[in-house]
């Protein structure tokens, strides 16, 4: 069975979840896999097995071959030493990323499921697409564990992991939506509530849940269905991006590649003339006449050109990775070093989000005054033009909101 993405709002107002013997649960589970992101760890064997077969790698330890077949001994020996130790603190290096993204791996949660027409309770890295969940407000940092339609009820998610925003989302259920219509997530978004979010808000409509169908467990929840698991999900796309953009970091660009093509035109040209000259001597030996030909041809890249251009990447990365920043484009790192000037968004995404009304200004000189010395009609703004919501005796929302909010003494309610 396919995922369930593009049916109708009808399909999906009158399903029932899963209602299937284990039989077929376990021919979905194969197919979906599970509910969780599977990092394997490989061993060092097979990964310097991976990294000694790379075309850069062999034409390296090919140039040292060439090297010892015109006797430069120490030059070559030394060289291949150095190329198989920068190979292997490479492969060090992939095996440490691999395995803190394994230690970030979010532990499963008990979640309710309607399967076989009544409720019970599974781990979430059991859910399969299709699947009829109750979902409640996170606690203790939990995130909800799979991209979801709700069905039923209405949810304020923080979607600051994945897309950097930390103004509340407001997810409404597809009860009011033209049942003919079909689902397209990126437009839907309003109805979708995305794997690795958090819910700080679940409300219900009490008429809605009386009719409901589910026959919805108590407490304050909302239901939804399981649309994608594991790495179809949103989050599950970010981590399969940090994973593989990270398994073989190189330096090469378009430049780089000209350069080279150029000096090959040269080295090609010159191995041709070496040639020439040396078959018009009858006295000079053909094994040494084509060593040398095929050492000008080679020379044209030197062997440890690769191994210092991964080596500044990957240099940057690890200083990266000490202040706990994941990059998922390495091959974009050399660009950096050309930039100027660096423009970010806004504050929030990439800086401390707590921010300090300092007032407002007046007039185009630049004249800042009190909020609070300006009477009451800008107090009314700053308090009523919001988005904030109030959770647990916090105020939860916008840091610039909850900084204007402040500013006026105002408390939400």
């Amino acid at each position: 069975p396919a995922l369930p993405t593009k049916q109708t709002f009808k399909e999906y107002n009158t399903t029932l979840g899963l209602d299937e013997d284990d039989a077929s649960l376990q021919v979905r589970r194969v197919l979906h896999g599970g509910n969780c992101f599977e990092i394997p760890v490989p061993t060092f064997q097979k990964l310097f097995k991976e990294h000694a077969i790379a075309p850069f790698f062999v034409f390296q330890m090919f140039c040292v071959l060439l090297w010892c077949l015109d006797e430069y001994w120490y030059y070559s020996v030394f060289t291949g030493i150095m190329l198989v130790m920068f190979e292997s603190t490479v492969v060090k290096q992939r095996l440490r990323n691999l395995a803190e993204l394994h230690a970030m791996e979010v532990p499963a949660t008990p979640i309710k499921v309607f399967r076989k027409r009544c409720w019970v309770t599974i781990q979430s890295d059991e859910l399969l697409p299709g699947d009829v969940v109750f979902i409640t407000r996170s606690t203790n940092g939990a995130v909800v564990p799979c991209d979801m339609l709700l069905l039923e009820g209405t949810c304020v998610v923080n979607e600051a992991l994945l897309t950097g925003e930390s103004t509340p989302q407001i997810k409404e259920s597809i009860h009011l939506r033209d049942m003919e219509g079909r689902l397209r997530i990126k437009e839907d978004k309003g109805h979708m509530v995305f794997g690795g979010t958090k819910i700080l808000q679940c409300t219900r409509d009490a008429e809605v849940f009386q009719k409901s169908r589910f026959g919805t467990p108590k407490g304050e929840g909302s239901v939804a269905l399981v649309l994608r698991t594991g790495f179809e999900t949103s989050q599950g796309k970010l981590v399969r991006t940090i994973v593989h953009t990270a398994s073989r970091v190189t330096a090469n660009s378009r430049e780089a590649f000209l350069f080279i093509g150029c000096l090959l035109c040269f080295a090609v040209v010159a191995s041709a003339y070496v040639l020439q000259k040396g078959l018009q001597d009858p006295d000079r030996s053909r094994y040494k006449l084509l060593l040398s030909c095929s050492l000008i041809i080679t020379s044209v890249v030197p062997p440890e050109l690769p191994m210092e251009l991964s080596l500044a990447v990957n240099t940057s990365l690890i200083a990266l990775m000490r202040v706990g920043v994941f990059c998922t484009e390495p091959f974009r790192i050399p660009f950096a070093g050309g930039l100027d000037t660096c423009c970010f968004d806004k504050t929030g995404t990439l800086t401390e989000d707590v921010m300090i009304l300092r007032g407002i200004c007046t007039d185009s000189a630049g004249g800042i005054e009190d909020p609070k010395a300006m009477g009451l009609e800008p107090q009314y703004v700053l308090a009523g033009c919001h988005s904030l919501v109030h959770l647990d005796g916090a105020t939860v929302g916008d840091s610039m909101e909850k900084a204007g909010l402040e500013a006026v003494g105002w408390v939400a309610r």
